[in-house]
């Protein structure tokens, strides 16, 4: 059986909460960044599904970086283990954009602890969900991390 991943919340670690980036005009936009095409699907479907939320993907990190700039999601969620651009590297290409470091990033990893990415500027990581994660409280782990409300977005 597997484990159930738990939220690791950063907020004690730097400015809280997160205030949308909206207000949303219809529900908010994910980034998710994974270089397991089965993990973007899995979350993407999840996100979209049980949520309504608008969900972009990106299989590495020049890739996020781009969407990031292009789209300005009001939220990424980025895998630490990728091959060619780390998530940490693409962190630090996002947060010296001035267009991107705005944007919240949540960690997304199995191979995480809280703390491990502590020697980096850290301001934009606002927490980590570990893999394996359940797709049914994905969108509760986010909203808790960033400290959301249902009003910031329209009702589904």
């Amino acid at each position: 059986m597997a484990r159930q991943g738990t939220v690791t919340d950063l907020r004690d670690a730097g400015p809280s909460p997160i205030q949308p980036r909206g207000p949303f005009v219809s529900k908010p936009t994910v980034l998710v960044v994974d270089d397991d095409l089965d993990i973007l699907d899995l979350v993407q479907l999840a996100l979209e599904n049980l949520h309504g939320w608008n969900v972009l993907t990106a299989d590495g990190g020049s890739a996020a970086i781009e969407l990031c700039r292009e789209h300005q999601p009001d939220v990424v969620l980025l895998d630490i283990m990728m091959p060619t651009m780390d998530g940490l590297q693409a962190y630090e290409h996002l947060q010296a954009d001035p267009a991107t470091s705005s944007i919240p990033v949540i960690l997304f990893t199995a191979k995480g602890r809280a703390g491990m990415w502590r020697s980096a500027d850290t301001s934009g990581i606002r927490g980590m969900i570990p893999k394996p994660y359940d797709p049914m409280g994905l969108g509760g782990q986010i909203v808790e991390i960033l400290g959301w409300q249902d009003s910031d977005w329209d009702a589904r």
